[in-house]
């Protein structure tokens, strides 16, 4: 009887440092998956920000004051469009070969 006691509480103390060695490594392993979340959640809060500052430069710079001012900043040779500028499609001259 002696025999199987001390196997039986050699196998319970198996399976005891056995559990604790899952344990531990499934803590270990929940505390890197934490770290991930948390770089991941604050890389997001930047992209966001930037977003927010990307969307806001653009507003500005497609506001109609600021591309007039931009146009005339660089586009000082080039005079404004009027509808005489343009031609209309019958005075286009039709290629003979696509006919």
């Amino acid at each position: 009887m002696n025999k199987s006691k001390a196997l039986v509480l050699s196998i319970l103390c198996l399976v005891e440092i056995f559990s604790a060695i899952i344990s531990f490594t499934l803590q270990w392993k929940i505390s890197q998956f934490d770290k991930n979340i948390n770089m991941f959640n604050e890389e997001i809060s930047k992209t966001d920000v930037e977003i927010k500052i990307l969307k806001t430069e653009i507003s500005h710079l497609t506001s109609i004051s600021k591309v007039k001012e931009l146009s005339n900043n660089y586009l000082k040779n080039y005079k404004n469009i009027t509808p005489n500028d343009f031609i209309r499609v019958i005075d286009i001259p039709v290629n003979p070969q696509f006919e």
